[in-house]
């Protein structure tokens, strides 16, 4: 039995969607259908891409065509509600009336378009990242988290999309590296 699409890591995706074995259509199906099915207890997508599966026809055509554009070609992701996009809002996790942002690419959304990645969509952010929340019981776990970590948490943990702009990811990563090499090794 194959499994899922969505629970595949996205290195055995690549070669797949290069080799023309998987389609950049099928894999998007698949994340949209999966955002669908649990997204709504979950809530960590703010917007669904209306494009997403035009971007993963055109990613289609491009890999069909020998234009191979790298390894996240076709793959979908997650974009972090604090990255301007042109072609879906960016709210940066605030309510406040008479706030907007320009619907305009930003550099890192940008470098993602042309690496051929599908933005498939707006992850939740929160205006005040320190804010803490009750998050991913739907996938298993209950527990209190930072937000920004939560979130991530939530998306990463439902395989909602195979990367997810994150800014702080990184910081995170190298904090926690830093932590562990502070501990005490077991015997």
């Amino acid at each position: 039995m194959t499994q899922p699409l969505w629970t595949q890591p996205v290195e055995s995706l690549a070669p797949k969607l290069k080799a023309g074995t998987l389609s950049p259509v099928a894999l998007t199906q698949a994340c949209l259908d999966r955002i669908a099915q649990v997204d709504g207890r979950l809530q960590s997508f703010i917007h669904i891409s209306s494009t997403a599966l035009d971007q993963a026809r055109a990613a289609e055509r491009e890999i069909k065509a020998g234009n191979w554009r790298g390894p996240l070609h076709g793959i979908p992701v997650g974009v972090k509600d604090n990255y301007l996009t042109r072609d879906m809002p960016t709210t940066a996790g605030t309510v406040a009336p008479d706030i907007s942002f320009p619907l305009r690419d930003s550099a890192a959304a940008a470098r993602l378009r042309q690496a051929g990645a599908v933005l498939i969509g707006k992850t939740r952010t929160h205006a005040r990242p320190q804010s803490v929340g009750l998050v991913a019981r739907a996938v298993g776990i209950e527990r209190r988290l930072g937000c920004s970590a939560g979130c991530r948490s939530v998306h990463s943990g439902a395989r909602f999309g195979y990367r997810r702009l994150d800014p702080h990811a990184r910081q995170r990563d190298q904090h926690r590296r830093a932590e562990a090499n502070l501990r005490p090794r077991q015997p």
